[in-house]
């Protein structure tokens, strides 16, 4: 008879809402961490608008250099934004492949913009 109390107990609280359903929190986390890689991207592509408008100025040799480094630049943006799709519908253990793989590209291209960004600094 007890047991059944316990049991009865432990039911309310689940239904009441007083633990977490299960999945909540990795629902939670995997919502935050997207939101999270899209404004990156997103400030990095503001970043990259305005290195452009910088690269107007630059004497023929350093545009050619630039524009190879743009490439480069763009192609793991492009990679960033395919791990980010991968992320939005990735579940379970698919979701943290895709966290890593898009952590990865967004360090990537980071290091890239950064990189060129210094060019700048020391010509």
């Amino acid at each position: 008879m007890k047991r059944s109390w316990i049991v009865v107990a432990l039911l309310s609280l689940i239904c009441s809402g007083a633990f977490p359903a299960f999945g909540d929190e990795q629902k939670m986390d995997k919502e935050t961490y997207q939101h999270h890689a899209e404004g990156t991207l997103k400030g990095l592509e503001q970043k990259m608008d305005e290195m452009k408008q910088k690269a107007a100025d630059l004497k023929m040799d350093a545009k050619e250099k630039f524009d190879q480094d743009m490439t480069v630049l763009k192609e793991k943006k492009e990679a960033a934004e395919r791990s980010l799709e991968k992320l939005r519908s990735a579940t379970g253990e698919a979701w943290d492949n895709a966290k890593a793989e898009t952590q990865r590209a967004l360090e990537e291209l980071s290091e890239q913009y950064d990189k060129m960004m210094s060019s700048f600094k020391n010509p």
